[in-house]
């Protein structure tokens, strides 16, 4: 799923009533509706714009010979991938969201920080860049031992996505005092 989509989703979500079905998500968000393989599931929620920058990186890093395999360059360029997914999703999701706010101030629910949507994809990308050929876990291991644990990642990872995947299509927009806003006004606290 691009960063666009996932704050897309995001925005919904916010303006949609808390519980209420939000339409908009990515393949696997849909609450099993869709036949999916773990690693289907684990794709579908990295955010693709940095996605295609660490693959590169890696690729690039990997053709490069060296006696090391610059493992400490591979492991940098894994921290970044995740710093920059937390990033892009944050300031996308900023710059999407509606600025309006009621007379009183109050925030009618609107989240500041889309903290389930980057979760998922924080974890996503966290999986895919372990389990990915050429990244810093890949030239450690060896074997059947690199087999296991790209196995052991890749469907934890997914497992753990398709655990947020029902919440991500559900509506969470909630007046101040924790009620629905059903009617989709301002609310006031007293």
């Amino acid at each position: 799923m691009s960063i666009r989509s996932l704050t897309t989703l995001a925005v919904a979500r916010d303006t949609a009533n808390h519980g209420s079905a939000v339409s908009g998500g990515s393949a696997g968000a849909d609450g099993g509706s869709k036949q999916q393989t773990f690693a289907d599931a684990l794709t579908s929620a990295i955010p693709t714009e940095p996605l295609a920058a660490y693959t590169a990186l890696i690729a690039i890093i990997a053709a490069a010979k060296s006696v090391d395999h610059y493992l400490t360059l591979r492991w940098g360029a894994y921290v970044a991938f995740l710093a920059i997914v937390v990033a892009s999703a944050q300031i996308s999701f900023s710059a999407k969201k509606p600025t309006a706010t009621p007379v009183d101030g109050a925030a009618n629910g609107q989240r500041k920080i889309p903290l389930l949507e980057i979760m998922s994809a924080v974890t996503a990308a966290a999986a895919w860049g372990l389990a990915a050929p050429g990244s810093g876990l890949q030239v450690m291991l060896r074997g059947e031992s690199a087999t296991l644990t790209v196995a052991c990642i890749t469907i934890g990872g997914a497992a753990l996505v398709s655990l947020m995947a029902p919440y991500l299509t559900r509506g969470s927009n909630t007046s101040p005092d924790g009620k629905n806003n059903n009617t989709g006004a301002p609310t006031t606290v007293a």
